[in-house]
């Protein structure tokens, strides 16, 4: 598996994952029935995208930060790591999302836009460009009220960058640096603590 770079439908270049599994027509998510469970994979307009497995840091920031989120979440709503979201002709899995209560309780294997209130992406080198770029533009497309992006790697981080939706576009609404704790609000208060992101869980 190497990593090369895809021509883009708006004449820009991605940076993915060549794909193990060849067709020729575009993917659908029907076509992903018929893979392996024990691959991340997603479609980003009609291609299919090969994930490497997230680091132990990923991992442990993904599950810190959806703690954080249950803190104060109400019934109705629900936190689940990388779960399955189609959005339009795509099919993407953010690193944690919280989604409606009525539709985690039937066992879904993905979940509609429409019951998707805020999706995260915790920032991978690996797909730095796909993740900070490229499936947060499907992201709003789509409608989904709140995208963060968490970089856990760098100057001053871990960090949290937040995006509202606005006119059909993420307009930046702010960003929680390491040692700070700070209320924030995607229809339910949630107190950000990133510094907290990549420090091991508490029993």
């Amino acid at each position: 598996m190497s990593d090369t770079m895809e021509p883009h439908p708006e004449g820009k270049l991605l940076m993915t994952t060549a794909p193990i599994f060849a067709q020729g027509d575009p993917w659908t998510i029907d076509d992903l029935e018929r893979l392996p469970d024990d691959v991340h994979l997603q479609i980003l307009d009609g291609s299919l995208l090969v994930s490497p497995s997230p680091t132990s840091l990923h991992q442990r920031a993904a599950h810190q930060l959806a703690d954080q989120l249950l803190e104060r979440m109400p019934a109705e709503l629900d936190v689940q790591l990388a779960p399955g979201v189609q959005v339009k002709v795509s099919y993407l899995e953010p690193d944690v999302a919280v989604v409606r209560t009525a539709v985690a309780d039937r066992n879904v294997k993905r979940f509609q836009a429409d019951d998707v209130l805020l999706v995260v992406e915790v920032i991978s080198p690996s797909n730095a460009g796909l993740d900070r770029r490229e499936k947060p533009v499907r992201y709003a497309e789509a409608g989904i009220p709140h995208f963060w992006r968490v970089e856990i790697e760098g100057d001053r981080s871990p960090y949290v960058v937040r995006y509202g939706l606005v006119g059909g576009e993420y307009v930046e609404l702010g960003t929680v640096w390491a040692g700070e704790e700070q209320a924030v609000d995607v229809s339910f208060p949630v107190t950000l603590r990133p510094a907290e992101l990549t420090r091991r869980r508490r029993g």
